[in-house]
């Protein structure tokens, strides 16, 4: 199965369209549980996600399913000296502590950037290190742009990545990077399947900072009344069009929403791809959350 569980709403209040906030242990209980019958196999976390890697560690089973990716820990100054190598290495056997495992499939570089920055390559060498020690199966990055890609690859040879597309960012679909990446043997995982449930939510429940994109929402909306089908379904769609992509990780709130995504999985939204693409915009401020008002 392509779907991916995303578990920040695990450890914090996440994302645009949360209105429930963090669900209980026993929720996330029953989450895990319907995953793994479902055939979700890879579970997405990082220690910057609150404890969602402590919660994940208590409610899993010795002989649970799931190929665990986590992060790298965030770096606070201009250069990357032998003390950061030092706490990547740290945080990362905490991450193995607080999720009860003694190996995770993935350990990708939270901000890409601090690879780039002077004497970055330390930190990929203490993740070459511990994936020489078999405590880490795949090594790699999360990215937000074609840039970061370009500088990444020009670097460091990376095993997996984790990009941001849905129907409103398909920049790296267009500029051929999702097949660039795929050509090259690099395991790639979306996020931002619903750009933080933006793309599900209704125009009254937008916030104002996205008024200038309501002609294209009514556009959006315009497309999925002449297909009958439901934001979620198409959402999903679009992302299973795309044979490069690995794994769509989605969060999720609650045990209906990952019950919903399932079912949304199963059906096909009928748009073409040409008509997919009506829907690309380019404005970086509207596309990335980390510059949202």
């Amino acid at each position: 199965m392509k779907l991916g569980l995303g578990t920040v709403q695990f450890g914090l209040p996440y994302g645009i369209a949360n209105r429930q906030g963090q669900p209980s242990i026993e929720e996330v209980r029953q989450i895990l549980d319907q995953a793994a019958i479902a055939g979700v196999r890879t579970l997405d976390t990082a220690p910057l996600y609150g404890d969602s890697e402590s919660i994940i560690g208590k409610l899993l089973p010795p002989s649970h399913p799931f190929e665990v990716v986590t992060k790298t820990p965030q770096f606070k100054s201009d250069r990357i000296d032998r003390q950061d190598s030092s706490h990547l290495r740290k945080t990362f056997e905490q991450s193995l502590e607080n999720l009860k495992q003694s190996f995770t499939y993935g350990l990708l570089v939270h901000q890409c950037t601090d690879l780039m920055l002077e004497g970055g390559e330390q930190l990929w060498e203490q993740m070459q290190d511990l994936k020489a020690s078999g405590k880490v199966q795949k090594i790699g990055v999360s990215v937000y742009s074609s840039q970061d890609i370009d500088t990444i690859l020009e670097n460091y040879k990376i095993d997996i990545i984790q990009v941001p597309v849905n129907v409103f960012d398909q920049r790296l679909v267009s500029n051929g990077y999702l097949k660039a990446l795929k050509k090259s043997g690099i395991e790639v995982h979306a996020r931002s399947a619903f750009l933080q449930g933006l793309l599900l939510m209704s125009s009254a429940d937008r916030p104002a900072f996205f008024q200038p994109l309501e002609p294209h929402f009514a556009h959006y909306q315009a497309i999925l009344n002449t297909y009958q089908t439901t934001p979620l379904i198409a959402c999903l769609d679009f992302l299973k069009q795309c044979p490069e992509i690995d794994r769509i990780i989605c969060g999720v709130d609650n045990l209906n929403h990952l019950t919903q995504i399932l079912l949304a999985l199963e059906k096909s939204s009928g748009i073409p791809s040409d008509v997919f693409s009506q829907l690309s915009i380019t404005q970086e401020k509207f596309l990335n959350p980390s510059e949202w008002k």
